[in-house]
């Protein structure tokens, strides 16, 4: 009987230490798949950065070259063009595709903030945002 009882204790031991390793190699998979994640949420806002800071200097160059099309703030205007509906009319196509461009940056930003907002509402197995662990 004391046989019997052994064998089952060694039975029931050997089982438990194959469910720790199954489940310590678990861990290790989720792990390896968390870092990999981090990895590429880290890339997409190193991108949405790089991005965000590049259309901020557009911005800056285009709202610029708006207000020399157009005038300072103020509304001086510019000198020399005022008789000449030549220059108007090319001041005015160059106001129309600057403020094109400007959209245009302004809808890639959005964009870009969307994969921010994107990544960092993502979770790993329902368990919150894969950032600041």
């Amino acid at each position: 009987m004391l046989h019997a009882a052994a064998s089952n204790q060694d039975s029931h031991n050997l089982a438990f230490a194959e469910r720790v390793a199954a489940l310590e190699a678990e861990v290790k998979e989720l792990d390896v798949q968390l870092t990999e994640q981090e990895e590429s949420a880290n890339a997409a806002i190193t991108q949405w950065q790089e991005s965000f800071t590049a259309l901020e200097e557009q911005n800056t160059e285009l709202v610029q070259a708006l207000e020399t099309a157009g005038g300072s703030k103020e509304g001086n205007p510019i000198s020399g063009h005022e008789s000449s509906q030549e220059s108007i009319a090319a001041l005015n196509a160059d106001l129309e595709t600057t403020k094109a461009a400007l959209a245009e940056a302004e809808a890639k930003l959005a964009e870009d903030d969307q994969v921010v907002v994107k990544w960092e509402g993502k979770g790993v197995l329902g368990y919150g945002p894969i950032l600041g662990r």
